[in-house]
């Protein structure tokens, strides 16, 4: 057990989100947060499990994914 926790992480985090037609023309912002579970499945390599919530739209969504983004 105590193997297994060693390779299990948990996250937070905050961003925001710009939208627009052109880099120079933002029309709107999109404020987003939430939390994740890292699951290391071999060195350098994690499954991830991420629920967020933007504020805008007050949509709710789950993220799936084997990579990491930093």
């Amino acid at each position: 057990m105590k193997r297994l926790l060693h390779h299990i992480g948990f996250v937070a985090w905050t961003g925001c989100g710009f939208m627009g037609p052109t880099m120079g023309k933002i029309e709107g912002v999109l404020p987003n947060y939430g939390v994740g579970l890292r699951i290391e499945v071999q060195p350098r390599m994690n499954v991830r499990l991420d629920l967020g919530k933007n504020t805008v739209n007050k949509q709710t969504l789950f993220y799936f994914n084997m990579t990491e983004a930093f």
